[in-house]
């Protein structure tokens, strides 16, 4: 039995007992049954201290608010015996799907969280953001020392993860711990913490981004903010390696790649707008040569919000000679124009980088009606001609949040984001293992040897579609992606 369920069902029992008493003749000298709905609630809220953030108790725990306040007056006028069946069926039919959900939806148990080896913090004094650096791979003996040695390490692909905006750098540590076992030094980083009011806004721009105006705008903030910290961490990150990542420095002198080690070999995974922002900065030829290192991208459920177009507001004019009655309509037609919310009217230009570009999408993308909306500008950049090679990748019965960590400890969200396909009897932790595995593929594509050759590939267990764009001339065999991801 998961251990979890233990406090959950006794709480569950005690709110059974105070329901049910008006019918057991055996409970009514038991005045203190009253106190079992505020006694469960306390049950439940020591199971977020306990547990840690659990989503799947959420019903269980309002559930429990709601029923402590209805019975407030009962604590001192014991009236159980007025509660007739109108009460007790629907309070009992409720309590049991609150307590369903959060039985089925627990996690396994136990649950190992995965942390870190090295943690550094970093702060960026012009844009003032404190930035916290969790660092996998070859560096794990070096504490996060910004004085540390240069330790004599094979050379290993550097992988910058940028985590999705919504849950940060705890929805990616385990994979990023998949991914350094697979061959890479992985460096995925954390700022702000998101306030309710913003992930609800994440929430407007997920659903209504390609619709609203409101809701882009704020996807287009979200973009913005990725390219700054890209715009910060990747020259620190340049600068810095050798003490961050020794042996994994993306500009290594001649010294240092006669040990193995190329001097160009970074990699970058952005979720969500980190992905959009990547692309869009790698279209920059000012800023790829900067940033030489960098050799291909991976975007994961990137929607593009800037590359979409708002309809503008068009004001009704007012002639000068026209007399006072019609301007002062006009004028109200028009200032009630204004408050009329904007629209999207469809996709523009998308910006198209200059270095091989995987976009990694769940299978809603295969859904006609969803692949020409939230999706549209990842395939416009696949189809369209490019200076680059591109690849999309489809895994089959995978929902949007499938690939992080968190439907694996909170499957809940992966049933409330399911996929459009069947999952066909693979779990969450598939899926995370799945994106590891095309992440390293992608990277063994487009790195040169003998680098490519030190990632540990591996075959996905989901069956996916695969589109690509590529020429027979080009430096990057991206036409081989299907065998490096089956091999």
């Amino acid at each position: 039995m998961k251990e979890i369920w233990i406090p959950e069902l006794i709480s569950a029992l005690f709110l059974l007992l105070f329901i049910f008493r008006p019918l057991i003749k055996g409970l009514w000298p038991l005045d203190g049954l009253n106190w079992f709905p505020l006694l469960a609630l306390v049950i439940t809220l020591g199971l977020f201290p306990a547990y840690g953030f659990r989503p799947e108790c959420v019903p269980l725990l309002l559930y429990f608010v709601v029923l402590v306040l209805l019975n407030l007056p009962s604590l001192h006028n014991d009236d159980f015996h007025d509660r007739g069946l109108g009460f007790i069926l629907p309070t009992a039919l409720l309590l049991v799907l609150a307590a369903a959900v959060a039985l089925f939806f627990a996690p396994m148990d136990p649950t190992e969280k995965v942390t870190a080896p090295n943690i550094v913090m970093v702060r960026d004094e012009r844009q003032n953001r404190n930035y916290t650096l969790h660092i996998f791979g070859p560096a794990d003996d070096a504490a996060g020392s910004a004085v540390a040695e240069p330790q004599q390490t094979p050379g290993r692909p550097l992988l910058l993860v940028i985590p999705p905006e919504a849950g940060g750098i705890g929805a990616v540590d385990t994979l990023c711990a998949n991914l350094a076992d697979r061959g890479f030094t992985v460096i995925s980083y954390s700022r702000d913490s998101s306030t309710p009011a913003e992930l609800y806004r994440m929430w407007q721009s997920f659903r209504n981004g390609t619709v609203s105006k409101k809701a882009n705008d704020f996807g287009r903030d979200l973009e913005s903010g990725r390219r700054e910290d890209l715009n910060f961490l990747l020259p620190y990150i340049k600068w810095n390696s050798a003490a961050l990542v020794p042996g994994a420095d993306p500009e290594q002198s001649a010294e240092a790649a006669g040990r193995g080690t190329p001097p160009e070999m970074l990699i970058i995974a952005g979720f969500g707008a980190g992905g959009a922002a990547a692309v869009y900065l790698a279209s920059s030829p000012a800023f790829m040569a900067q940033n030489r290192q960098l050799q291909g991208i991976v975007a994961v459920e990137s929607s593009f919000w800037s590359s979409y177009l708002a309809e503008e507001r068009i004001s009704r004019p007012i002639p000068a000679t026209t007399n006072w009655f019609k301007k002062t309509g006009s004028a109200v037609q028009n200032w009630f124009a204004n408050l009329r919310p904007l629209k999207m009217t469809g996709l523009g230009t998308v910006q198209r980088p200059t270095i091989p570009t995987l976009y990694l999408v769940s299978d809603h993308a295969l859904d006609p009606k969803t692949g020409q909306t939230r999706y549209a500008a990842a395939f416009d950049l696949l189809q369209k001609p490019g200076p680059a090679p591109a690849a999309l990748i489809a895994l089959k019965g995978a929902g949007p949040l499938d690939y992080t960590d968190y439907p694996v400890e909170y499957s809940l969200y992966s049933a409330l984001f399911p996929g459009q396909g069947e999952k066909t009897g693979l779990s969450s932790q598939d899926f995370r293992e799945d994106t590891a595995a095309v992440i390293t593929g992608f990277a063994a594509a487009v790195l040169q040897a003998p680098l490519a050759g030190t990632l540990r590939k591996g075959a996905t267990r989901a069956d996916y579609h695969l589109l690509t764009r590529s020429w027979e001339d080009s430096p990057w065999n991206l036409r081989d992606l299907r065998g490096i991801l089956n091999p």
